[in-house]
């Protein structure tokens, strides 16, 4: 079964038609645990350098309204999600008397959610989360870790 290609647009004209007092209700999408890949970062060090690009993969797990149509637990689908092109501003590392808190922002990058009827996520190389129909696409515009 193809997934559907124009949930955006049916969606967005069941948004102009809702009363206004209909609330939606958030998170709209729940993403499972994710697996981050970041230039030369190493796990155990809690830094960033300046200039790296993050990608985040991973499944969604739930979905609410305006898209609660959509089942991510089908035996037939596949519903990912991956942030791409997000550049890190470099650690800002801020000593707090027996803590320290390490800052990191990115800017830029983009977060795409796929439907794919061959269910091959593979967490291992980080593949086959961005192909299928892509059904949102969304601009990041500041993430801060």
């Amino acid at each position: 079964m193809k997934c559907a290609r124009l949930v955006l647009s049916v969606v967005a004209a069941g948004l102009l038609v809702a009363p206004a007092s209909a609330a939606i209700v958030n998170p709209v999408m729940d993403f499972g645990i994710g697996y981050a890949k970041e230039g030369t970062r190493v796990a155990d060090d809690h830094t960033s350098t300046s200039g790296d690009v993050l990608t985040i993969v991973g499944h969604v797990v739930q979905f609410q309204e305006p898209f609660d149509d959509l089942d991510p637990n089908d035996p037939n689908k596949e519903y990912t999600y991956v942030y791409t092109g997000m550049v890190s501003q470099g650690t800002a590392i801020q000593p707090a008397g027996s803590f320290t808190f390490y800052n990191t922002d990115y800017t830029g990058g983009t977060l795409s959610v796929y439907c794919d009827t061959a269910q091959d996520a593979d967490f291992a190389n980080m593949t086959g989360f961005d192909n299928g129909d892509l059904i949102l696409q969304a601009n990041v515009g500041t993430l801060s870790t």
